[in-house]
């Protein structure tokens, strides 16, 4: 499991800061730095394609967010923002992935958004025929639900559902290990903790609020490397 956007962090001197992996980046830094800049451009992809399947959802994720001033997943400088997102994180997998039920306990949006892309696992690009991957279910097994991932064609499925309460678990695909192909599987989170956070900033219940942003990182790692 990967995740962008915004956490309480594990460094006790913030408050408030972003997922990273600190090895990884602090060694590709310039590269962190272009693919940041790119989240915007993949906010709006990503509001465009949710609002179009639920505007309903989609707009009871926008007031949370702005109920509070969250920043988006995209927001890289906490500085000068004003909340205009659908969720602080996004999470996802990559290649074969398999889970036990369970109930989302760590999002506190109403309603989930789900999205699984079929990808070439040699560049990531999209497919759309010769997807090698079958027998991949998402299944609500209190509801006797079963949704067939890789279905007759490949692509991109959406899903969006009542996520509070709601038991899920994907089973693990059928497919040899040389496969060519695989799924990227994401989903948008606003985080409890965070939307916890934030409520208390809001009502002012938080002292000493010390953030963690982009530039941050970029400068607490540039600094280290040297």
């Amino acid at each position: 499991m990967y995740a962008i956007g915004w956490r309480p962090p594990q460094l006790g001197y913030f408050t408030i800061g972003c997922y990273i992996n600190s090895t990884s980046i602090s060694h590709n830094l310039e590269l962190y730095n272009s693919l940041s800049l790119q989240l915007s451009k993949l906010q709006n992809i990503i509001q465009n394609i949710f609002e179009k399947l639920s505007s309903a959802v989609f707009e009871i994720n926008l007031n949370q967010m702005k109920q509070f001033n969250i920043p988006g997943f995209e927001i890289l400088d906490f500085t000068d923002f004003y909340s205009s997102s659908f969720a602080n994180q996004i999470k996802f997998t990559l290649n074969k992935f398999s889970n036990f039920p369970h109930i989302n306990q760590t999002d506190s949006s109403e309603f989930a958004y789900f999205l699984f892309i079929s990808i070439s696992t040699s560049d990531g690009t999209l497919i759309f025929d010769n997807f090698d991957l079958f027998n991949e279910f998402f299944v609500f097994p209190d509801h006797s639900i079963n949704i067939d991932l890789t279905g007759k064609e490949p692509g991109i499925v959406q899903m969006v559902w009542k996520g509070k309460g709601t038991r899920n678990f994907t089973l693990y695909p059928d497919g040899g290990d040389s496969s060519f192909s695989t799924r990227l599987s994401m989903s948008l989170q606003i985080s409890k903790k965070v939307y916890s956070l934030f409520k208390n900033l809001h009502n002012g219940k938080v002292d000493n609020f010390t953030v963690d942003d982009h530039n941050s990182i970029i400068n607490r790692l540039a600094s280290t490397s040297k």
